[in-house]
């Protein structure tokens, strides 16, 4: 999931911006928005699996369609427009734009097999640049672009691997008995943080991009998974299971201290980090 620009405010040690989520809250999966601190919470669209546009103005999202297929949308930031871009027999989800906002990366197993495609906002372009035998899923663009990471079962067990961002050089990063699963780049490229069940119960962890130097960020018997950077780095938001609930949980990247940022009966997962503001478009 992409992170958008450095956050106002980031020499300050409290996490500032805002979150976008998914929630349950209304009985149907739908796209939000919140304030950092968990206030002011808005629904957008009914969808799932969201991330923002770099510049924060559009949405890209997975949608039940007529045909029981999940399908790539794209939708403004306040929630209008809705534009669909994917239309194939397979299910389309996990979106994430590329840094500079011409590409979008998902997963897709239209022939059955779950692979990581390109494809652009408009709808055109659809490249796929996995073809291994194997569930590929959870792409993650770097900062500069370059390279994607995922998730992939293809030594026989989900692992994070990267891959150039045309499809090349595809190299595994982890290599556990347990499952590794959804990398997130940090801000400035430097990190990758992931979950992983090695412990017996899913925790946020953080390595190098190269995949050295791991670190265990949260400890408990309560599974943690989905990490999302804040814009400055500083913090890192992820999932929680408190059964029934799911819960939103921030924790430094030094893994120092945590902060619940929702607390209720509801189903709720972070899927992005954003400024305080968009960016501004470019004057004429």
């Amino acid at each position: 999931m992409l992170i958008l620009a450095a956050c106002a405010g980031g020499g300050t040690s409290e996490p500032v911006g805002q979150i976008g989520f998914v929630s349950n809250a209304s009985g149907i999966a739908g796209i939000g928005v919140m304030n950092a601190d968990g206030s002011r919470p808005s629904r957008l669209a009914d969808g799932i699996f969201p991330d923002w546009s770099p510049d924060g103005h559009q949405i890209a999202f997975a949608q039940r369609t007529a045909d029981g297929n999940l399908d790539l949308f794209i939708l403004g930031a306040e929630g209008l427009n809705e534009l669909r871009i994917t239309d194939d027999p397979g299910n389309d989800v996990h979106a994430s734009w590329s840094p500079d906002g011409q590409w979008i990366a998902f997963a897709s197993d239209p022939g059955g097999n779950q692979d990581i495609y390109v494809v652009r906002p408009d709808g055109s372009g659809r490249t796929r640049l996995t073809t291994a035998e194997a569930v590929d899923l959870t792409p993650d663009w770097s900062p500069d672009g370059s390279k994607i990471a995922f998730t992939s079962s293809r030594d026989g067990n989900l692992e994070i691997y990267v891959m150039n961002a045309d499809g090349s050089d595809q190299t595994q990063l982890t290599a556990d008995q347990e499952v590794d699963a959804n990398p997130a780049w940090s801000p400035d490229g430097s990190k990758i943080a992931f979950d992983s069940f090695r412990t017996g119960s899913a925790e946020i962890y953080v390595m190098d991009a190269d995949g050295s130097d791991l670190r265990q960020l949260t400890f408990g018997t309560n599974h943690s998974f989905d990490p999302v950077w804040s814009p400055d780095g500083k913090w890192i938001a992820f999932n929680r299971t408190f059964e029934p609930s799911q819960e939103i949980i921030l924790v430094r990247a030094n893994g120092s201290r945590e902060i619940r940022v929702t607390d209720n009966s509801d189903q709720e997962f972070v899927s992005a980090w954003l400024a305080e503001e968009p960016a501004a478009d470019p004057a004429p």
